[in-house]
């Protein structure tokens, strides 16, 4: 496994952490995502966007996107709206997701793949 990889897979199993265990599904705003395992760790946000997309991946029917349209992720934000869509957004599968939901399936799932210590 390369380290990019690794990486990769060190922020899914940072994200399945963040899973609310006595709730069904925990939402989470990708924007949040971006900026915490991104520029605060030290790392881009495309390679964040890298690992959701692994997580959908791995995680698939229990790691969902919720999608906005365009027109609503840049309201109010003038003439930085292609800032903001490529800042606060992953463009996955056609469509701009704006949150992610997780079920807690993905914990027991994450522990069976030897993703989460």
């Amino acid at each position: 496994m390369s380290k990019s990889d690794r990486l990769r897979q060190s922020i899914v199993a940072q994200i399945i952490a963040l899973i609310e265990p006595t709730e069904e599904w925990t939402t989470i705003r990708v924007a949040d995502l971006l900026q915490r395992f991104g520029p605060d760790a030290g790392h881009r946000r495309e390679t964040v966007r890298e690992a959701l997309a692994l997580l959908f991946r791995q995680h698939a029917g229990h790691a969902v996107g919720i999608p906005t349209c365009s027109a609503m992720a840049t309201w109010g934000v003038g003439g930085r709206r292609a800032t903001v869509l490529a800042r606060d957004y992953w463009h996955y599968g056609g469509q701009i997701i704006s949150h992610i939901r997780l079920h807690r399936e993905c914990i027991a799932r994450g522990y069976e793949r030897g993703e989460l210590p």
